[in-house]
């Protein structure tokens, strides 16, 4: 049975915002703004840290009024130790079929999936809705 795999969607031009976890949010939010994604993969030297999504940067910055100019992205905000970015993401991988990266998403209750290469370098961060309408269309 044919099982496409992630690496069918994501194109050459593919887009993946990168922060650092010392950035500033408004930082991260205009990278992802300039790629026009959802998302910033939070990486130090060359590993993934953690991810914040829009989602994060409306309940965790803007909701509790924190200044998204001051608010780091490690920035503890919450009593119980929350960050801005939801830390260890878990990943996926060119070869992981779109099937499979719908249920880690369902299973796990995120909708940004970031996608590593064979070395693990970063390649691309998919939402729900992207790998849905692959899904759909396949």
């Amino acid at each position: 049975m044919f099982k496409p795999s992630l690496a069918t969607i994501l194109g050459e031009n593919t887009k993946v915002a990168i922060s650092s976890a010392s950035d500033p949010v408004n930082v991260a939010a205009k990278r992802m703004q300039d790629f026009r994604v959802s998302s910033s993969v939070i990486v130090t030297e060359t590993k993934i840290q953690g991810i914040l999504t829009s989602k994060d940067i409306l309940m965790r910055v803007m909701a509790p009024n924190l200044s998204p100019d001051t608010t780091l992205v490690e920035k503890v905000v919450m009593v119980l130790f929350s960050e801005v970015m939801t830390p260890n993401p878990q990943l996926a991988t060119l070869e992981t079929t779109i099937i499979d990266a719908l249920h880690m998403m369902h299973d796990g209750k995120f909708l940004h999936l970031p996608v590593v290469d064979k070395d693990g370098n970063v390649v691309a961060c998919v939402d729900v809705l992207q790998i849905s309408h692959a899904a759909i269309s396949l």
